[in-house]
């Protein structure tokens, strides 16, 4: 659930109604409380920027971004792909950013079939305008081919925090080809339904090419 390498749309790849910050000083611990159960959790400079060592917002500042997550695997070591969460999290408002505070829960699941397919599930709700969507449920299928190239498909709907848009329908296919073992082609298609900061179009196709080489 990599957008470097698979889904470009957030959507797919992330949960759009956790008010993440950017990267930044924090901290987070996990652990497995049994074969199967963990817990984790962690804060976070709200105002983080990778650019900044971030010691004078996270001790001056004081605005933070938590959370707390509990989650149930097959084993711990296939926690990224057999798995399902649940997620609180909270942000403080940020004073300079003008952004308020704010809260919200977010459910995942996966589960890796016959070491080839890849169903997932994710469903997420915000209260306030902190995060970019107040409401979001999302689902797709990934396969990996024995010669490692990469499929997906996800569909998406999504209800922004600001009341004064409309919910939204998107849904997004890639194929990677997988040329090396340190090259990969993408191409990527997305279609968008009622787009929320767009509403004088009913639909918006996006097509996208992604090269990417590792090294």
């Amino acid at each position: 659930m990599n957008p470097l390498t698979h889904f470009t749309n957030l959507a797919f790849s992330t949960n759009p109604t956790i008010a993440a910050p950017n990267q930044g000083l924090g901290a987070a611990a996990g652990a497995m409380l049994t074969d199967n159960l963990y817990l984790q959790g962690g804060v976070s400079d709200a105002n983080g920027q990778s650019t900044q060592a971030g010691f004078d917002t996270f001790f001056d500042d004081n605005e933070y971004f938590s959370y707390i997550e509990a989650g149930v695997t097959s084993s711990q070591d296939r926690i990224y792909l057999d798995n399902v969460h649940v997620t609180f999290w909270h942000t403080d408002a940020r004073v300079a950013a003008g952004t308020p505070d704010g809260w919200g829960v977010a459910l995942s699941s996966e589960k890796y079939v016959c070491d080839k397919w890849l169903p997932f599930f994710r469903f997420g709700y915000s209260d306030g305008d902190a995060a970019l969507m107040q409401t979001s449920f999302s689902t797709g299928i990934g396969l990996r081919r024995e010669n490692n190239d990469v499929a997906g498909i996800g569909f998406n709907w999504g209800k922004p925090a600001d009341g004064t848009l409309s919910g939204q329908f998107t849904s997004e296919a890639f194929y990677r080809f997988q040329l090396t073992q340190f090259l990969a082609v993408t191409p990527d298609v997305q279609l968008i339904v009622d787009p929320a900061l767009n509403p004088g179009k009913d639909v918006i196709a996006l097509f996208g090419l992604r090269l990417r080489t590792s090294f």
